[in-house]
């Protein structure tokens, strides 16, 4: 997947939206929160700085193996530099930014 102006531009709006609150988050995670929020797909992180970022939809995968409802699998996490192209991993619902 390509790195799109589109998401570029979302991550613009989350650095906004946080520095009008004091808050920041580090570059590289704005550029990967502003990707899926743009795909409104969920982010799988352990990361708990996502959190402050508004409507993004988060999925710790911490969490998600002491769900035993989840079936997913999950062949490795990765923190992307700017870089690095995202790759996607799906189940029937979702699409997640792995």
């Amino acid at each position: 997947m390509d790195y799109t102006r589109a998401h570029a531009l979302e991550g613009a709006r989350i650095r906004q939206e946080l520095e009008e609150r004091s808050q920041r988050i580090q570059h590289p995670d704005m550029m990967l929160a502003g990707v899926a929020r743009s795909l409104d797909a969920p982010l799988v992180t352990a990361d708990a700085g996502f959190e402050r970022v508004d409507d993004l939809d988060i999925d710790n995968y911490r969490e998600m193996f002491e769900d035993p409802d989840t079936h997913v699998s999950i062949l490795r996490i990765h923190r992307f530099t700017p870089s690095e192209s995202y790759s996607t991993l799906t189940r029937p619902s979702d699409r997640w930014l792995v």
